[in-house]
């Protein structure tokens, strides 16, 4: 035990499964990792109601030792024989959030310059990672090459887990702990495993959708891109793929969070548009006009005045906030909360909004906060400064992404 806390992670895979072997490792796993705590995590909305909050497992640490080692195997597999669908953009190396939005983007682009109608659907599951189907997930395996001892492990893994939940009170400032309880359904969240296995679990999503419906995965956040040649036929096509989709997701266990589901229909403001809408089972599905995907607000008309009037509050207070500490540390390490705050706010989905009319005031707010970092009046050109400090200036840092893109 020892030397696995003390050695590098790599080092410790190939020395468990070098010593021990895939079969021992196997049922040790049966044993190691079939206990977890869970700590509930408060995303967002109201504080008192359970769904608002994710349920993060807490593993041993020979645990994640094993996980590893069998993700790593999985990974490995998956990429030589390119598994994985291309429609799916999380936790995979390689992917980000700001491909899956390039995708969206690309495609409602390339439909509104064809001058043809365009619209997408959001979709929200409940509890995604917590209603996997153990035993189907276990049936999928085979069609990915995942079988004999490795299906074994993974069948293991997910058989006769058990689960507890800590709750620390804020009264008291102790900690309440359930009793263990059999889990049946779900992959850990929080886990190295986890998230692989249910990237397996919904991989053939894609293949049960007509060629011209674009999916777009990250994770559990399923959307899709409809275009086709004329208003009518894209409402048709939107309510049958809707209804295709939930299908999908009930055999597959998955239950469609309706109230939180979202349509988007984008518009062209060079020719008259149509507006189209969805039910399931008379019941419209909510239309919007702007929705927050991964990150970013896009709106119908993809323009960005919203999303650039959302993320100024947060670089004013970044900036704040810089001003407020500078009299107590370095001036390397103002730079160093500069990138950590400041830039990583003002960098995220720049590639699709650096070139907007609105982006002129976020570049204000760059400078203000350079001219507190040196400490400069506000008549300074920003120009030395910036180059001094070894900082991009909004507009570089666009055109060092786009051309990074290619």
């Amino acid at each position: 035990m020892f030397m696995i806390m003390t050695c590098s992670t790599s080092h410790c895979l190939m020395t468990v499964l070098g010593i021990y072997g895939m079969n021992v490792c196997m049922y040790v796993c049966m044993y190691v990792c079939m206990y977890s705590i869970v700590v509930p995590f408060f995303k967002k909305g109201n504080i008192t109601d359970p769904a608002n909050y994710r349920p993060i497992s807490l593993l041993t640490s020979l645990a994640k030792v094993l996980e590893m080692a069998m993700y790593k195997r999985l990974t490995e597999h998956i990429s030589l024989n390119n598994l994985m669908t291309d429609q799916q953009y999380g936790f995979r190396k390689g992917y980000s959030t700001e491909e899956a939005i390039f995708r969206l983007i690309y495609e409602v682009l390339n439909a509104l310059n064809d001058k043809s109608p365009v619209g997408s659907i959001f979709f929200d599951l409940q509890k995604a990672f917590d209603s996997v189907s153990h035993s189907l997930l276990i049936e999928k395996l085979p069609y990915y090459g995942i079988a004999g001892k490795a299906q074994i492990f993974i069948k293991s893994y997910l058989s006769n887990r058990y689960q507890c939940v800590l709750l620390k009170t804020s009264r008291t400032n102790s900690n309440v702990v359930s009793e263990w309880t059999k889990v049946y359904y779900g992959v850990p969240q929080g886990s190295v495993l986890g998230p692989l296995l249910f990237l397996l679990y919904i991989n053939d999503l894609p293949k049960a959708l007509p060629a011209k419906i674009i999916p777009i995965l990250f994770a559990n956040d399923t959307s899709i891109v409809i275009t086709w040649p004329n208003f009518g036929e894209l409402q048709q096509a939107l309510t049958a793929s809707f209804h295709h989709l939930n299908g999908w997701f009930r055999e597959n266990f998955l239950s469609l969070n309706f109230n939180k589901t979202y349509f988007l229909q984008f518009q062209n403001k060079n020719y008259n548009n149509s507006y189209t809408s969805i039910t399931l089972d008379n019941t419209p599905v909510t239309k919007i006009n702007q929705i927050k995907f991964l990150g970013l607000t896009i709106n119908d008309s993809l323009t960005w005045n919203t999303l650039i009037d959302g993320i100024l509050p947060k670089l004013s207070s970044a900036c704040f906030a810089i001003c407020l500490v500078k009299p107590y540390v370095s001036h390397q390490t103002l730079k160093a909360i500069y990138y950590a705050y400041f830039h990583a706010i003002m960098k995220y989905g720049v590639i699709f909004w650096g070139q907007s009319p609105g982006s002129l005031r976020v570049f204000l707010l760059q400078k203000r906060v350079i001219r507190t970092i040196t400490g400069c009046g506000g008549r300074t050109s920003c120009r030395t400064l910036l180059h001094e400090l070894g900082i991009l200036t909004l507009t570089s840092q666009y055109i060092f992404l786009f051309c990074s893109l290619w």
